[in-house]
Order: structure tokens, then sequence, then C-alpha cells
């Protein structure tokens, strides 16, 4: 099998972020099998993602969340936007330290924790001012409803938690302000590190975060 290779747009962006680097894997790939994000490690040993977004709208909004939720969110708890290229629909972060939540072992305070804290960061999301930054377009609640419950079957979630969806979501609710959303919030997308007797948890997928109405 052959060593992958990084494309000139990418490999270009990369070399005026960190200067040399050394790919250390394609870490994911579109829906057409593209690969859409990719690991590097600078010459001062600091690991980065590039990635390309899919879309004009997912560049801005990702982009845009990195800018503007990261400083609310406080040091090491998001990635930080080192370099972006709207063109090539291109982004260049940092990565965090940690574990994912979903492969570390936890004692049940430990879980409890996390999950506290997980709840403090996507509060704190919320709360943060959505002026100015780029809002998509709104479904239909019926096709948001059913978009909803496909991504959680292709998430392969439990038959009685897709029923809790699908209960949960029958009625559409009523309007309610606009706020910041996370398009995949939880465990697979959380890092835990340990600090001592202390446990932090980081989101390694706020940079989807966007604004819409929340339900």
């Amino acid at each position: 099998m052959s060593a992958p290779t990084i494309p000139h747009d990418v490999d270009r962006l990369l070399r005026e972020t960190a200067g040399f680097y050394e790919l250390l894997g394609v870490r994911s790939h579109d829906r057409a099998g593209h690969p859409s994000v990719w690991e590097v490690v600078d010459g001062s040993g600091h690991r980065l993602f590039a990635k390309r977004h899919k879309n004009v709208l997912m560049h801005e909004r990702e982009t845009a969340a990195c800018r503007l939720l990261a400083p609310a969110l406080g040091d090491g708890r998001t990635p930080s936007l080192l370099a972006a290229d709207a063109a090539a629909l291109l982004s260049v972060t940092s990565a965090l330290p940690g574990t994912p939540v979903i492969s570390t072992a936890l004692t049940a305070a430990e879980e409890r924790e996390v999950y506290r804290q997980a709840g403090q960061l996507l509060a704190a999301v919320h709360a943060q001012p959505t002026s100015g930054v780029p809002v998509g377009e709104y479904l239909p609640w019926a096709q948001e409803r059913a978009r909803a419950i496909a991504r959680a079957r292709d998430a392969r979630l439990s038959d009685e938690d897709i029923e809790v969806l699908a209960e949960g979501t029958r009625a559409e609710p009523p309007p309610t302000a606009l706020a910041y959303c996370h398009g995949d919030f939880g465990p697979r997308n959380w890092l835990v590190r340990r600090d001592g007797d202390r446990l932090a948890l980081a989101g390694r997928g706020w940079p989807a975060d966007h604004p819409g109405r929340r339900w």
C-alpha cells in the first residue's frame, strides 16, 4: 500500500503555517472517499490538523466558531484556528492533549465529572452572542426530524435511544432565539486528560459549532 500524500494546496497552507512538518496520517475521509483531515507534526513536535470542509457554509461556520467560541471556553478546551484558506475550503488547527473519552477507562465518579464538565462547556457555547456569524437555511421541522433520526441510525445508536429521539421530536417546538448548537456533541468528540487527581475535558469537535435553533 502506498503512503498517503497531501494535496498541493493543503501542503502549501501547512508550510505557510508550520514551516517544516511531517505527515502522521489521514484521519478522516469525505463521503466520496477522498481524504479530508490530515494530522501532521511540526518541527517543534506540535501536532496539527488540516481539514478540507465540504462546502463554503461549513467552512465559514467552523472557522467562525473557532474564532468566536475558543476565548469563551478557556485555554485547552477547544482547538485554536491557526490558518484558513476560504478559496480552498481549508483550515489548520492545533491538536489538544488527552485521550478520547470513549477509549479511556473511567470510574463511575470520573464519568459523572466528564458529563458535568461537558454540560458546562455546552452551556458556555449556548450563552455566546451569534451576531455576525453565518447561518444556513432552515428546513421544515419534518425534514429536520428525519435527518436527526437518520444521523442517529448512522451513529449506530440503540433502537431504544432512537425511539426516545423519535418520540421527543414528534411535535415541533415553539420558536426560540438563535443560539449556537453543536452538530456532533457527544463522547466520541470529547477528550479527557488527567492533571493529578483532576480531570479536564476538551472538545476536539468544537469547530463544528454553528448557529442554529436549539431543540
